[in-house]
C-alpha cells in the first residue's frame, strides 16, 4: 500500500510538471471598463455623425443644384421674371448699387429667348453719378431711379457693324442742352452757331466718352425743366471715377451692350438700389 501510494503521487508530481503554465491574469477595475467602452462608442459615433452631416449636406447641395438647373432651364430664377413692370419688353438691363451714394455698380442683361428668360451679361462692371442714385434735381451728380426705355444710339464714330439701333453719329455742331431755362432743355439740337449765345448750359456730344453711346429716356416726356438732363448709358471714365448722371461701362462692354440691344424687343434698363430692385419682384 505504501508503494502504492508512493507511485501514485510521483505520477501527480509528473502530470502538474508537464501542465502549461496558467497565463497571469490582471484584474481590471469594472468603473475603468465602462468609462473605455463609452469613450469609444461616443468617437464611433462622432466618426458616423461626421460623416452622415457630410453626406447629407452633399446630398442637399445636389439638390439645390438640380433645383437651380430646373429654373435656369425654364427661366423662372432669372430675376427679370419676377418684375411685372417690365411689361412686354423683352430686353432687360440691371444697373445696380449696394448703396443709394455708391457710384460703382453692376451691370447685368437678360433677354426673353423662345419665351424663357435668359441672362446675357452678368456682373458687367459699371459706374453711376458719382453722388449715386435717386436723381432729384439738374446737376446733384446722380443717377435717376427707375425703369425706362432707350432713345436713339449715338457716337462720333460711324455705325458699327451689327447695331441694330436707331444710330446718329456726331458731329461738331451737336448739343444736348441742359439750360434749364431754354425751351431746348433736355434736348438733342444741331447748330452751327456759337452755341455759348444760345444757352447758359449745355453738352458738347462730339467727345471722347460718347464714342459709343445710347440715350436712357430719363425726363424726355412732358419735360420738367431742372429735374435732369443728358442721361445716356455711354463709356467710362475708368472704375473709379463716377459720372455726372449717367451710367458708364468700358468700352469693350459698351460696344458689346450696343450691338445686343434690339428695337423690337423693347429694349429697357431698371437701376437704383439692390433693395429696390428686389422691391419690384412679385
Amino acid at each position: 500500500m505504501h508503494q502504492e501510494g508512493t507511485v501514485i503521487s510521483d505520477q501527480k508530481q509528473d502530470q502538474q510538471q508537464k501542465l502549461p503554465p496558467q497565463e497571469t491574469q490582471v484584474s481590471i477595475p469594472q468603473e475603468d471598463t465602462q468609462k473605455e467602452i463609452q469613450e469609444d462608442t461616443q468617437k464611433d459615433m462622432q466618426q458616423y455623425t461626421y460623416k452622415d452631416e457630410q453626406k447629407a449636406k452633399q446630398e442637399v447641395k445636389q439638390d439645390d443644384n438640380q433645383k437651380n438647373n430646373q429654373e435656369n432651364k425654364d427661366g423662372s430664377d432669372v430675376i427679370v421674371s419676377r418684375i411685372p413692370a417690365i411689361g412686354d419688353s423683352e430686353q432687360v438691363i440691371i444697373v445696380s448699387v449696394l448703396s443709394a451714394s455708391s457710384y460703382k455698380a453692376n451691370l447685368c442683361a437678360y433677354e426673353k429667348i423662345n419665351g424663357k428668360w435668359e441672362e446675357v451679361f452678368s456682373n458687367i462692371p459699371a459706374v453711376v453719378g458719382r453722388n449715386g442714385v435717386d436723381k432729384q434735381r439738374e446737376g446733384d451728380g446722380k443717377s435717376p431711379t427707375g425703369i425706362f426705355s432707350f432713345g436713339t444710339a449715338f457716337g462720333t464714330e460711324k455705325k458699327p457693324m451689327g447695331v441694330k439701333m436707331p444710330y446718329r453719329q456726331t458731329t461738331d455742331h451737336d448739343y444736348w442742352i441742359d439750360d434749364v431755362n431754354s425751351p431746348d432743355y433736355n434736348k438733342w439740337v444741331t447748330y452751327e452757331g456759337d452755341p455759348k449765345e444760345r444757352w447758359n448750359s449745355f453738352e458738347k456730344l462730339r467727345i471722347p466718352a460718347y464714342k459709343y453711346a445710347v440715350v436712357i429716356n430719363y425726363n424726355v416726356t412732358n419735360i420738367e425743366p431742372g429735374k435732369g438732363s443728358a442721361i445716356f448709358l455711354h463709356i467710362w471714365q475708368g472704375p473709379n471715377k463716377g459720372t455726372s448722371g449717367c451710367t458708364a461701362v468700358s468700352e469693350e462692354n459698351m460696344l458689346k451692350i450696343l450691338k445686343w440691344l434690339d428695337p423690337n424687343k423693347k429694349p429697357i434698363i431698371i437701376q437704383g438700389t439692390q433693395s429696390w430692385i428686389n422691391s419690384l419682384t412679385k
